[in-house]
């Protein structure tokens, strides 16, 4: 398999000798951040549950791990933390990129539903940081990385009463989470996006939920087309 050409991705930022995990980064927008993260110079770890994904990426990405991993325990984000602590010997990045979404209607949203989209996006970004902070704080500083999605905080979408919840949630963690850890050195940020507002038939399908029949994207967001569904 020929190794990807990593030109593109490259800016002035060097992350020579940092190592980095990402959830869900062998597809979608945790790909593209694996890619980044790669042609900076930063070893990677990409934990997916797509197991093929993974393991086919890693392989044409020199410095990259596959952790293939089905997330949503507080078992499973220890073990992909203490994984590629140990592989790389350092922990200075962790991005939680991964979620759970089925377009399901309110009234049909049931236990399972609810609890896995909760445990995927929202209760695996507290077990992911509580296991990377030991490595922040041997290191004296760290960086958490959360996708978020204007989902829930900002706007809501038919359909997806519970990620909105659990997106809600995240936004409210990272908040606690930065101003909790910042004196330890370690810094949490989120990275929202309004990816569903860039598909035509995503937007007439809000449009056709409004009492206007309109769809107006949040203001002042400018949509890049990027989904928070890596």
């Amino acid at each position: 398999m020929s190794p990807i050409d990593l030109t593109s991705y490259r800016h002035s930022l060097s992350l020579e000798g940092k190592a980095a995990l990402i959830t869900g980064g062998a597809q979608g927008i945790g790909r593209a951040i694996t890619l980044a993260l790669a042609a900076q110079g930063a070893r990677v770890a990409v934990v997916d549950n797509n197991h093929a994904s993974a393991e086919d990426l890693a392989a044409q990405v020199n410095g990259t791990i596959a952790l293939p991993t089905e997330l949503g325990s507080q078992a499973a984000a220890q073990a992909v933390v203490k994984k590629a602590g140990e592989h790389f010997g350092r922990l200075n990045v962790v991005i939680h990129n991964a979620a759970y979404f089925p377009l399901t209607a309110l009234a049909a949203i049931t236990p399972e539903i609810l609890g896995t989209t909760l445990d995927v996006n929202l209760a695996t970004a507290f077990w992911l940081v509580q296991a990377a902070i030991p490595w922040f704080q041997k290191q004296g500083k760290g960086r958490k990385l959360i996708t978020s999605s204007v989902t829930g905080p900002r706007v809501a979408y038919p359909g997806l009463a519970h990620y909105a919840a659990s997106k809600a949630g995240v936004n409210g963690f990272i908040r606690a989470a930065a101003l909790e850890l910042a004196p330890q050195g370690s810094t949490s940020e989120h990275a929202p996006s309004a990816g569903c507002c860039a598909d035509p038939k995503s937007a007439q399908r809000w449009a056709s939920h409004s009492p206007a029949r309109e769809y107006w994207p949040p203001s002042g967001y400018h949509n890049k087309g990027i989904s928070a569904r890596g």
